[in-house]
């Protein structure tokens, strides 16, 4: 399955949940953490971040497996995804640095 490519347009940190096998808790321990040196990307006017919709701030739920995501590669059952941004007027590059090792 084919998906377009939506522009992130200042966004910041995304975590992706495995809708095959959610775990809302693990992401929201995730958000948690990562929230305490970034902003994390709300949902937009439609309720979508990155053009999935959001099932908490930061948090999008898809497949990973099926396309491809490489929280995917395994069969654990914490898995995730996660993606910072470093063009938001929002956060430094040592933020986005820090977000991504924080988890």
């Amino acid at each position: 399955m084919s998906r377009p490519i939506v522009p992130i347009y200042r966004r910041h940190f995304v975590s992706v949940d495995n809708a095959d096998a959610p775990v809302a808790e693990f992401q929201d321990a995730i958000i948690r953490a990562v929230g305490a040196v970034t902003h994390i990307a709300p949902p937009d006017s439609s309720g979508n971040i990155i053009g999935e919709a959001a099932v908490a701030d930061g948090v999008i739920r898809i497949p990973i497996r099926k396309l491809g995501l490489c929280a995917g590669v395994t069969n654990a059952r914490f898995t995730t995804t996660t993606e910072v941004y470093p063009d938001s007027e929002k956060a430094t590059a040592e933020e986005c640095n820090r977000a991504q090792v924080c988890i």
